[in-house]
């Protein structure tokens, strides 16, 4: 994942830059990511696009900052054929206003580009930036699965309004196991990454927690069975529901 955000000479944009000369950088260091992705054997260039958007009102050509940026990520992803390209989405931060601020903006630039002929760019979903973009994370990887574009995910967890990149499934619990359950319902076979931001913590003992969170939760599922859960989902009944996460969560009244 090439950085494109923590710089100066990124600060008015990088692969969406209206300086023509920046936005060379930017899609520079993007191809020598791809290189070094091949020497080591990945499959996968993630890219958040974490500057590609403009900070305040009546200082930017819009129509540019589009076209800028959609072809940069085709250049990139052409030239990285033999790779996926998953770009990661979020409503803002560093930019006062991100381009990607939602999993349905990132599917617009990636079905323009299907439509160009580059099939190679999908989504990776961060927990936290889909709660601040107010989805529902269990529904959106079904969306973006309709377009075979779930790529990657960054699984972490948040509070409110802040990206602090706490456990996954530390708080919003309920909403993890209804995301495990259609992530194996679709079929998803993708890397489950881990985005945290340890602060005092111990960082191996953070990633090692957040990896016995989302096991412990995929054996609970595992345990009342993908074909229960699903025979109570069909029948679009809350009071059945909340029988089936009582017994998922093993508590019993």
């Amino acid at each position: 994942a090439p950085v494109l955000s923590q710089e100066a000479q990124w600060a008015r944009g990088a692969l969406s830059a209206l300086d023509e000369n920046t936005r060379r950088k930017a899609i520079d260091r993007c191809k020598k990511a791809i290189d070094i992705a091949r020497e080591l054997g990945a499959k996968m260039l993630i890219i958040w696009p974490g500057r590609e958007g403009f900070d305040l009102p009546l200082t930017t050509d819009y129509r540019k900052l589009w076209d800028n940026y959609v072809s940069a990520i085709k250049e990139i992803s052409e030239y990285g054929s033999d790779l996926k390209v998953a770009l990661e989405y979020k409503i803002e931060d560093p930019a006062s206003y991100l381009l990607h601020g939602s999993a349905a903006r990132a599917l617009t630039t990636i079905l323009e580009l299907k439509s160009q002929g580059v099939n190679n760019v999908g989504i990776n979903v961060e927990f936290a930036h889909a709660k601040l973009a107010k989805e529902y994370v269990p529904e959106t990887i079904v969306l973006i699965s309709r377009y075979r574009a779930l790529y990657h995910l960054h699984l972490n967890d948040i509070f409110t309004e802040v990206d602090l990149d706490l456990f996954p499934a530390s708080v919003h619990l309920l909403e993890f196991i209804e995301l495990l359950y259609w992530l194996h319902e679709i079929g998803y076979d993708g890397w489950y990454g881990l985005d945290l931001f340890p602060r005092y913590l111990d960082a191996a003992e953070m990633v090692r927690q957040s990896i016995y969170n989302i096991k412990a939760l995929y054996n609970a599922l595992e345990k009342v069975g993908w074909s229960k859960i699903r025979k109570t989902i069909e029948l679009n009944n809350p009071i059945e529901s909340q029988k089936l996460l009582r017994e998922i969560l093993g508590v019993y009244i």
